[in-house]
């Protein structure tokens, strides 16, 4: 819910944003956030899903376990930052972009500071409290940042209120955590600390190249040359990714908030089982379908609505990227099961074949069909990363998700497709179409999933994390 909320919450500042900046700017905003989302989860590299893990099972040793997390955690976001301008200076952008870079990658040390503690909620169980925090700062980040738009502060006033949130949110979480939660303090043990690394590698791998699948498509859009200017075909780019990704939030509080339970039950290959089958479907119906039928039926009418009319090229790329997303969703149960074993490293191979397949088709798409052939890059990528996943975690756990759990969402999505149809052919209005189609689709979810949605309401309801599944 709170990933739902702060999305919703973003895409309202970043149709304003759009909108004022336009494709040229947005483009370049774009860039600036591809290159601090990247190089953000580089200075971490895997220490953080590692670090719920490890933390669920040593319950024992946690206090003094988190301190070593913590510590390491800051200790490489200081190392690492200059590598980054580094390699933002090898990449030769122009000079106002870096200087926009140094100052947003400023942020990372305050980041890995307060985004520690989050960690520590995810680990103990306590989703609420980082869920509502997150919510509160979204408001409040969108509220200043239209703000700084509308006063006509531009790209700069937006990278300056970044690093500030950043410093604000490190010293308010950390006085909290410490009189709260937890009494932390520095703590190094270098042979520890390696064995941390060690275990946090192959989560680092995957992380980084899954990374690579999302954002490299805006980094090689801006050093390209295809039928759009670079800026042009970013700005373009960016706003069907943001919509198609808009529920990626909920995929991975499911994976985050199972990896506790999944880490302290892996031996039990029947509880594993069902609730691979349980986050599956519920992935289905709340993601995938939904993203498949906007992108089928409303690609056009979505963008245009939200964008405006400078943003109707956006139409085939949310076509593309929503069928490519809603792919990567229901795949959330198996890579949170296979996150939570220790021969995750198997799966590494595979992630950077699908890397490689994104980096490729980019290469030699972007030339010819620009932001579409970015769009389908991804899209070919996770075909083949949602099959990789399967046999992984078929050949580690001999786990698999059956047919039996895809039957019922076929026959909704089936329904729901005819009755756009029916829609489309009315000529009824966009807001009208949208209304009646979700109407429609809650509808058959009960018809469909009636006895589901009464026990996820008394689970909801009557939640007590210390019962066994």
């Amino acid at each position: 819910m709170s990933g739902i909320l702060t999305r919703a919450i973003n895409l309202v500042f970043i149709v304003y944003a759009a909108r004022r900046l336009g494709p040229s700017d947005f483009g370049i905003y774009t860039l600036l956030m591809t290159i601090k989302f990247f190089f953000s989860f580089f200075l971490d590299f895997g220490i953080a899903p590692m670090a719920i893990r490890e933390l669920s099972r040593n319950r024992g040793g946690r206090q003094e376990l988190f301190n070593h997390i913590l510590t390491l955690r800051v200790t490489l976001s200081i190392i690492f930052l200059p590598i980054v301008f580094a390699i933002v200076n090898l990449l030769d952008y122009e000079e106002r972009i870096k200087i926009l870079v140094y100052i947003i990658t400023a942020a990372f040390i305050f980041n890995a500071f307060s985004s520690s503690f989050r960690i520590l909620y995810y680990s103990i169980e306590r989703m609420e409290t980082p869920s509502i925090i997150n919510v509160i700062v979204s408001i409040l980040t969108a509220s200043v940042n239209i703000a700084i738009l509308y006063l006509g502060y531009g790209l700069t006033g937006l990278v300056l209120v970044t690093l500030c949130g950043r410093v604000v949110g490190a010293i308010i979480s950390g006085i909290w955590v410490r009189m709260k939660i937890l009494k932390y303090r520095p703590a190094f043990d270098t042979k520890l600390w390696i064995d941390l690394l060690r275990q946090a590698f192959p989560f680092g791998l995957i992380g980084l190249l899954n990374r690579l699948n999302r954002h490299l498509t805006i980094l090689l859009l801006s050093k390209i040359q295809g039928p759009y200017p670079p800026d042009t075909a970013m700005g373009l780019y960016a706003p069907a990714q943001r919509v198609a990704t808009s529920f990626r939030p909920l995929i991975r509080s499911l994976k985050v908030a199972s990896l506790p339970t999944i880490a302290d039950k892996i031996d039990k290959r029947n509880i594993i089982k069902k609730i691979t089958e349980k986050i599956t479907l519920f992935s289905l119906l709340t993601v995938s379908i939904p993203l498949l039928v906007s992108a089928l039926f409303f690609s056009r009418d979505l963008m245009t609505f939200l964008f405006g009319e400078d943003y109707i090229h956006s139409s085939a790329v949310f076509l593309i990227l929503g069928i490519a997303n809603a792919i990567y969703s229901f795949n959330a149960s198996l890579t949170s099961t296979l996150s939570a074993t220790r021969d995750i490293y198997r799966f590494v191979p595979w992630a950077i074949s699908s890397a490689l397949i994104t980096l490729i088709l980019c290469i030699v798409l972007i030339p010819i069909m620009s932001f579409n052939g970015a769009a389908i890059a991804v899209l070919a990528s996770n075909l083949f990363r949602s099959v990789s996943v399967h046999i992984v975690m078929k050949r580690i756990m001999g786990i698999t998700v059956g047919f039996s759990v895809f039957k019922r969402p076929l026959a909704v999505l089936f329904f729901i497709s005819t009755v756009c149809i029916i829609l489309n052919g009315l000529n009824l209005g966009f807001i009208l179409r949208a209304i009646i189609t979700l109407s429609v689709y809650v509808i058959f979810l009960l018809i469909f999933f009636r006895d589901e949605f009464f026990v996820f309401k008394d689970a909801f309801l009557k939640r007590d994390t210390d019962t066994e599944l």
